[in-house]
Protein backbone atom coordinates (compact mmCIF):
# COMPACT_ATOMS: atom_id res chain seq x y z
CA UNK A 1 0.00 0.00 0.00
CA UNK A 2 1.39 3.37 -1.37
CA UNK A 3 0.44 6.04 1.13
CA UNK A 4 0.54 9.44 0.15
CA UNK A 5 0.27 11.95 2.96
CA UNK A 6 -1.79 15.46 1.94
CA UNK A 7 -0.82 17.87 5.14
CA UNK A 8 -3.46 20.31 4.82
CA UNK A 9 -3.23 23.27 6.93
CA UNK A 10 -0.57 24.39 9.75
CA UNK A 11 1.39 21.89 10.28
CA UNK A 12 4.90 23.91 10.67
CA UNK A 13 4.58 25.77 13.67
CA UNK A 14 5.58 24.58 17.41
CA UNK A 15 5.90 21.05 17.55
CA UNK A 16 3.84 19.80 14.15
CA UNK A 17 7.00 19.20 12.57
CA UNK A 18 7.88 16.72 14.85
CA UNK A 19 4.40 15.23 14.99
CA UNK A 20 4.94 14.94 10.91
CA UNK A 21 8.11 12.87 11.29
CA UNK A 22 6.25 10.55 14.35
CA UNK A 23 3.00 10.04 11.73
CA UNK A 24 5.53 9.04 8.69
CA UNK A 25 7.79 6.65 10.87
CA UNK A 26 4.74 5.12 11.94
CA UNK A 27 3.37 4.13 9.04
CA UNK A 28 6.35 3.28 7.08
CA UNK A 29 6.80 0.94 9.88
CA UNK A 30 3.25 -0.12 10.05
CA UNK A 31 3.50 -3.12 7.67
CA UNK A 32 6.03 -4.79 9.64
CA UNK A 33 4.19 -4.94 13.12
CA UNK A 34 2.34 -8.01 14.10
CA UNK A 35 -1.23 -5.75 13.93
CA UNK A 36 -1.06 -5.85 10.01
CA UNK A 37 -0.18 -9.61 9.92
CA UNK A 38 -3.99 -10.21 11.04
CA UNK A 39 -5.05 -8.25 7.58
CA UNK A 40 -3.21 -11.19 5.39
CA UNK A 41 -6.56 -13.58 5.92
CA UNK A 42 -8.03 -10.87 4.42
CA UNK A 43 -9.49 -10.61 0.34
CA UNK A 44 -10.86 -7.38 -1.40
CA UNK A 45 -13.86 -7.25 -3.53
CA UNK A 46 -11.59 -9.48 -6.90
CA UNK A 47 -10.46 -12.41 -4.56
CA UNK A 48 -7.09 -10.29 -4.21
CA UNK A 49 -5.08 -11.09 -0.90
CA UNK A 50 -4.34 -8.02 1.25
CA UNK A 51 -0.78 -7.67 1.44
CA UNK A 52 0.52 -5.82 4.32
CA UNK A 53 3.66 -3.54 2.81
CA UNK A 54 3.23 -0.02 3.89
CA UNK A 55 4.96 2.72 2.55
CA UNK A 56 5.07 6.65 2.59
CA UNK A 57 5.42 6.95 -1.28
CA UNK A 58 4.73 10.89 -1.34
CA UNK A 59 3.56 13.83 0.40
CA UNK A 60 2.52 17.06 -0.29
CA UNK A 61 1.17 20.50 1.59
CA UNK A 62 -1.59 22.15 0.80
CA UNK A 63 -1.76 25.63 3.20
CA UNK A 64 -4.73 27.56 1.35
CA UNK A 65 -8.44 26.94 2.84
CA UNK A 66 -11.27 25.36 0.80
CA UNK A 67 -13.61 26.46 3.63
CA UNK A 68 -14.11 26.84 7.07
CA UNK A 69 -15.33 24.79 8.56
CA UNK A 70 -14.41 21.84 5.96
CA UNK A 71 -16.63 19.39 4.89
CA UNK A 72 -16.86 16.25 3.98
CA UNK A 73 -17.51 16.53 0.36
CA UNK A 74 -14.58 19.19 0.32
CA UNK A 75 -11.52 16.19 1.09
CA UNK A 76 -12.25 14.64 -2.36
CA UNK A 77 -11.74 18.25 -4.04
CA UNK A 78 -8.82 18.72 -2.04
CA UNK A 79 -6.96 15.09 -3.44
CA UNK A 80 -8.60 16.13 -7.28
CA UNK A 81 -6.76 19.24 -6.75
CA UNK A 82 -3.65 17.67 -5.74
CA UNK A 83 -3.90 14.88 -8.17
CA UNK A 84 -4.67 18.00 -10.95
CA UNK A 85 -1.41 19.54 -10.21
CA UNK A 86 0.62 16.82 -9.95
CA UNK A 87 2.04 17.44 -6.69
CA UNK A 88 0.83 13.62 -6.42
CA UNK A 89 1.42 11.05 -9.03
CA UNK A 90 -2.17 9.44 -9.62
CA UNK A 91 -1.70 5.53 -8.05
CA UNK A 92 -5.24 3.69 -8.35
CA UNK A 93 -3.21 1.23 -5.58
CA UNK A 94 -2.53 4.24 -3.61
CA UNK A 95 -4.44 5.34 -0.32
CA UNK A 96 -4.26 9.30 -0.44
CA UNK A 97 -4.40 10.39 3.41
CA UNK A 98 -5.75 14.11 4.23
CA UNK A 99 -4.36 15.00 7.36
CA UNK A 100 -5.77 18.46 8.75
CA UNK A 101 -3.99 20.50 11.03
CA UNK A 102 -4.96 21.52 14.26
CA UNK A 103 -5.76 24.87 13.02
CA UNK A 104 -8.49 23.49 10.42
CA UNK A 105 -11.85 23.10 12.14
CA UNK A 106 -13.52 20.10 10.35
CA UNK A 107 -17.58 19.86 10.69
CA UNK A 108 -18.50 16.48 12.70
CA UNK A 109 -15.08 15.92 13.60
CA UNK A 110 -14.68 14.78 17.73
CA UNK A 111 -18.48 14.42 17.86
CA UNK A 112 -19.60 12.52 14.69
CA UNK A 113 -16.05 10.96 13.24
CA UNK A 114 -12.56 10.73 14.14
CA UNK A 115 -11.81 9.42 10.91
CA UNK A 116 -12.54 8.04 7.32
CA UNK A 117 -12.36 6.27 3.92
CA UNK A 118 -13.52 6.19 0.67
CA UNK A 119 -13.05 6.44 -2.89
CA UNK A 120 -14.21 8.45 -6.17
CA UNK A 121 -13.74 8.64 -9.51
CA UNK A 122 -10.66 10.99 -11.01
CA UNK A 123 -11.36 12.40 -14.70
CA UNK A 124 -14.35 10.36 -14.62
CA UNK A 125 -12.10 7.16 -15.14
CA UNK A 126 -10.01 5.86 -12.54
CA UNK A 127 -10.90 5.16 -9.12
CA UNK A 128 -8.90 6.55 -6.09
CA UNK A 129 -8.64 5.29 -2.52
CA UNK A 130 -8.78 8.41 0.04
CA UNK A 131 -8.70 8.31 3.48
CA UNK A 132 -8.96 11.92 5.89
CA UNK A 133 -7.87 12.38 9.29
CA UNK A 134 -7.88 15.05 11.55
CA UNK A 135 -5.50 16.60 14.21
CA UNK A 136 -7.46 16.36 18.03
CA UNK A 137 -6.28 19.74 18.54
CA UNK A 138 -8.65 21.38 16.56
CA UNK A 139 -11.68 19.98 19.11
CA UNK A 140 -13.14 21.55 21.82
CA UNK A 141 -12.53 18.28 23.62
CA UNK A 142 -9.32 16.77 22.16
CA UNK A 143 -9.48 13.25 24.03
CA UNK A 144 -12.82 12.45 21.99
CA UNK A 145 -10.70 11.19 19.35
CA UNK A 146 -7.16 10.03 20.68
CA UNK A 147 -6.27 7.44 23.09
CA UNK A 148 -5.52 8.61 26.54
CA UNK A 149 -2.16 9.00 26.51
CA UNK A 150 -1.23 10.95 29.48
CA UNK A 151 1.22 14.16 30.13
CA UNK A 152 3.40 12.69 27.64
CA UNK A 153 5.47 14.57 24.57
CA UNK A 154 5.55 12.23 22.07
CA UNK A 155 7.84 9.24 22.48
CA UNK A 156 11.22 9.92 21.49
CA UNK A 157 9.77 12.26 18.90
CA UNK A 158 9.21 15.35 21.12
CA UNK A 159 5.94 15.56 18.97
CA UNK A 160 2.16 16.60 20.61
CA UNK A 161 0.29 14.07 22.70
CA UNK A 162 -2.38 14.76 20.37
CA UNK A 163 -0.02 13.29 17.35
CA UNK A 164 0.73 10.36 19.35
CA UNK A 165 -3.13 9.91 20.32
CA UNK A 166 -4.39 9.45 16.51
CA UNK A 167 -2.05 6.89 15.70
CA UNK A 168 -4.83 4.62 16.32
CA UNK A 169 -7.01 6.57 13.82
CA UNK A 170 -4.78 6.17 11.30
CA UNK A 171 -3.64 2.68 11.86
CA UNK A 172 -7.93 2.15 11.99
CA UNK A 173 -8.59 3.75 8.61
CA UNK A 174 -6.06 2.49 7.12
CA UNK A 175 -6.78 -1.13 7.60
CA UNK A 176 -10.49 -1.05 6.72
CA UNK A 177 -8.78 0.77 3.31
CA UNK A 178 -6.83 -1.98 2.30
CA UNK A 179 -9.79 -4.84 2.96
CA UNK A 180 -12.46 -2.91 2.07
CA UNK A 181 -11.27 -0.40 -0.73
CA UNK A 182 -14.56 0.68 -2.53
CA UNK A 183 -17.65 -0.60 0.31
CA UNK A 184 -17.45 -3.88 -1.42
CA UNK A 185 -14.99 -5.76 0.45
CA UNK A 186 -15.02 -7.24 3.46
CA UNK A 187 -17.52 -6.27 6.06
CA UNK A 188 -19.94 -8.50 8.88
CA UNK A 189 -22.40 -9.57 7.11
CA UNK A 190 -25.11 -9.16 10.47
CA UNK A 191 -24.10 -5.45 11.24
CA UNK A 192 -22.66 -3.67 8.11
CA UNK A 193 -19.35 -3.29 10.67
CA UNK A 194 -15.88 -3.21 8.41
CA UNK A 195 -12.64 -4.97 10.19
CA UNK A 196 -11.93 -1.95 12.44
CA UNK A 197 -15.04 -0.58 13.65
CA UNK A 198 -15.71 -4.02 14.84
CA UNK A 199 -12.58 -3.35 17.55
CA UNK A 200 -12.77 0.46 17.49
CA UNK A 201 -10.90 1.58 20.73
CA UNK A 202 -10.46 -1.84 22.07
CA UNK A 203 -6.75 -1.97 22.81
CA UNK A 204 -6.27 -5.14 24.79
CA UNK A 205 -3.47 -5.09 27.12
CA UNK A 206 -1.96 -1.76 27.48
CA UNK A 207 1.25 -1.29 29.68
CA UNK A 208 2.77 2.01 30.95
CA UNK A 209 6.23 3.07 30.43
CA UNK A 210 7.39 6.96 32.03
CA UNK A 211 4.12 8.76 31.63
CA UNK A 212 2.82 7.27 27.97
CA UNK A 213 0.92 4.09 27.55
CA UNK A 214 1.18 1.33 24.87
CA UNK A 215 0.38 -1.92 23.95
CA UNK A 216 2.46 -2.37 20.30
CA UNK A 217 5.76 -1.83 19.06
CA UNK A 218 6.11 -0.59 15.85
CA UNK A 219 9.61 -0.29 14.12
CA UNK A 220 11.49 0.45 17.36
CA UNK A 221 9.04 2.85 18.87
CA UNK A 222 6.58 2.14 21.44
CA UNK A 223 2.70 2.88 20.52
CA UNK A 224 -1.35 2.77 21.55
CA UNK A 225 -3.23 1.30 18.89
CA UNK A 226 -6.43 -0.30 18.38
CA UNK A 227 -6.79 -4.07 18.03
CA UNK A 228 -8.46 -5.47 14.68
CA UNK A 229 -10.96 -7.99 13.69
CA UNK A 230 -9.09 -11.33 13.60
CA UNK A 231 -10.85 -13.85 10.95
CA UNK A 232 -9.33 -16.75 12.37
CA UNK A 233 -10.28 -16.87 16.21
CA UNK A 234 -13.47 -13.99 15.56
CA UNK A 235 -12.08 -11.75 18.13
CA UNK A 236 -10.13 -8.50 18.28
CA UNK A 237 -6.39 -9.11 18.28
CA UNK A 238 -3.20 -6.78 18.10
CA UNK A 239 -1.41 -10.39 16.19
CA UNK A 240 -2.59 -13.42 14.50
CA UNK A 241 -3.04 -16.43 16.61
CA UNK A 242 0.25 -18.42 17.19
Amino acid sequence: MHVYIIWYGGWSTDKLPNDKTMIKYFINNLGTSTWSNVTLDYDQNDGRSVVNDILVAGECSVAAYLNTPLLKPSVWTIVNDVLQSKALPIDTSGVYLVMTGPDVIVDGFCTRFCGWHNFASYNDCTNIIYSWVGHPYSCTNKYNCMTNTGPLTGYGFDADDGAYGIMTVIAHELSEAATDPYFDGWWRSIDGLEMADICAWIFGTVYKVSDYYYNIVVGSRQFLIQQIFDLNTNNCALAPPQ
